[in-house]
């Protein structure tokens, strides 16, 4: 399961992340056990509005990003693991992270990510 810190590293060709996240992003279409779950969408185009992209770039963004992860590679939190992430925000995950890590321990998935909040949850790797 991809994290959004993937997303961001891939777009961007100077961030020190780049290669790596683009070769994880790259995994969807191989892997068929590797999904992105929609939360990450929905962050990674906050992450980009807080960035002051413009709306412009902002829709070409999430163009690349529909070119690059097919639908049937996208994943949703159920209504249980929904309950899950509101009990991660209460011991002060942040909300974001908490649906990705809810998601990942309703599967049993691992998350690409070295975001720290989340490997306190749940395995991931990098």
């Amino acid at each position: 399961m991809l994290d959004t810190l993937v997303l961001v590293g891939a777009l961007n060709p100077k961030d020190g992340l780049h290669k790596e996240a683009l070769r994880h992003l790259e995994s969807l279409s191989g892997d068929s056990e590797t999904f992105l779950p929609v939360s990450c969408a929905f962050e990674f185009d906050l992450v980009l509005k807080g960035r002051s992209y413009t709306l412009k770039e902002r829709e070409n963004a999430l163009e690349w990003l529909s070119y690059s992860v097919p639908d049937d590679k996208l994943s949703c939190n159920s209504l249980p693991s929904l309950r899950a992430a509101i009990r991660l925000q209460e011991k002060g995950m942040g909300y974001f992270d908490s649906m990705i890590a809810s998601l990942a321990l309703e599967s049993g998935a691992v998350v690409v990510t070295k975001d720290r909040e989340i490997s306190e949850v749940v395995r991931t790797e990098w």
